[in-house]
């Protein structure tokens, strides 16, 4: 034993030594039949420097993986969660309010790094103008998300808009053609807008592929699969400018005063009133007030149109999510809301009246089935009207 504990503390520290003796001596013991008598000794000691190299080893990984047992990321702040819900609201707001065909072009271009001439060849025309497509359409794509995330739903004057695009597109002769400077001057929704348009990146076509986009593009295509009821192309093409717009949150959300306002939730201006002024049931268009039924053209022919209702009679709540109105002067019009992933807060029953902005969105032969509409309830009718109206859950109230 003295020889063993003094070959043993010379090599290890005062805490480890009683313990590698022991394990010596366990070894010798289950190992005496096969020692030669008169070797114990030495082979005491090479079995005493075996179990010193292998809990130096043992020691070596556990210090290397230590900091794997930790999680050192910082949990996601209620702040932090509750903006990346508006940003997801904006973007698709931004992205039911672009053509189809221009969004299918844009997308060619920048995901699949599609050349201008060859967009041109397929369009008939020069590269030139699809270059001006192009720009057009990022600020277009900067204005109705910034938009979408401040929850302004109307502008106060028809000017509005095109100024924000002249400034969103650095178009500095269109905006002293609107006389751009003095409109902001004048309108308070508008200055409040302009600062994160203006503080934009010189080009979007830059998209960063190390910021992470596959949670969102996998949330986009699963939340425009189940809640607008797309057609499976549309949805695919609209799932994809997730992508792209995931590049515009990065660039237009960088004023303190957007940031401020979706993380409060406090719109610039409310979307929809739980009163209206009048009183008089009525599903309108936003953009000339005209009725819904109007002139009897079809709802899918309106897709993509903004539109208000005013004390609206529920006739029948026929899906967890959805439920049928009547439209003054017209047929009865399928409502779906389209939050993601969770059970609607709102709670909107039979015989019920409410007020909303909402959008008109295409769907297919199968929403009826996908939406849990039964042939009772009418699916026949949903299905041929080929078309429903999309609203959030924060713009539907009850008068």
């Amino acid at each position: 034993m003295a020889p063993l504990r003094r070959y043993v503390g010379a090599r290890v520290r005062v805490d480890d030594r009683e313990d590698i003796v022991q394990e010596t001596l366990t070894r010798m013991l289950k190992a005496r039949a096969r020692v030669e008598p008169g070797t114990e000794i030495a082979y005491a000691l090479v079995v005493a420097r075996h179990v010193i190299i292998d809990r130096a080893a043992q020691e070596s990984r556990a210090r290397d993986n230590r900091p794997r047992l930790i999680d050192l990321t910082a949990p996601p702040l209620p702040d932090d969660i509750l903006l990346g819900v508006e940003e997801r609201y904006a973007i698709r707001e931004a992205l039911e309010q672009l053509p189809d065909s221009q969004r299918a072009m844009f997308l060619a271009h920048v995901l699949n790094d599609e050349p201008l001439t060859s967009l041109a060849n397929d369009s008939e025309t020069t590269s030139g103008s699809i270059g001006s497509l192009m720009a057009r359409t990022r600020a277009r794509l900067r204005v109705d998300y910034v938009l979408a995330l401040r929850g302004i739903s109307e502008l106060p004057s028809p000017r509005c808009r095109p100024v924000l695009l002249a400034l969103s597109g650095a178009d500095t002769r269109r905006q002293q053609a609107l006389r751009a400077g003095h409109h902001l001057l004048t309108c308070p929704v508008c200055d409040s807008i302009a600062e994160p348009l203006m503080r934009r990146r010189s080009a979007l076509a830059a998209f960063l592929p190390w910021l992470g986009l596959g949670p969102i593009v996998a949330w986009l295509r699963r939340s425009l699969r189940t809640g607008a009821g797309q057609a499976t192309a549309a949805a695919t093409g609209t799932a994809l400018a997730g992508v792209v717009l995931v590049s515009v949150v990065h660039t237009l959300d960088s004023s303190p005063s957007a940031s401020a306002a979706a993380t409060a939730g406090a719109p610039v201006t409310a979307p929809v009133s739980s009163q209206p002024a009048d009183g008089v049931a009525a599903i309108t268009r936003l953009t000339d007030d005209r009725s819904l039924s109007a002139g009897n053209v079809p709802l899918a022919s309106l897709a993509g149109t903004r539109v208000r209702g005013s004390s609206v009679t529920v006739l029948e709540v026929a899906a967890n999510e959805g439920f049928w109105v009547k439209n003054p002067g017209g047929t009865k019009v399928w409502v779906q809301l389209s939050d993601f992933g969770t059970e609607s807060a709102v709670k909107v029953r039979r015989d019920d009246t409410v007020n909303f902005v909402a959008t008109v969105t295409a769907h297919g032969s199968d929403f009826a089935d996908r939406v849990g509409v039964s042939a009772a309830e009418g699916a026949a009718l949903l299905t041929a009207e080929h078309a429903h109206l999309t609203v959030r859950e924060r713009d539907l109230h009850h008068s």
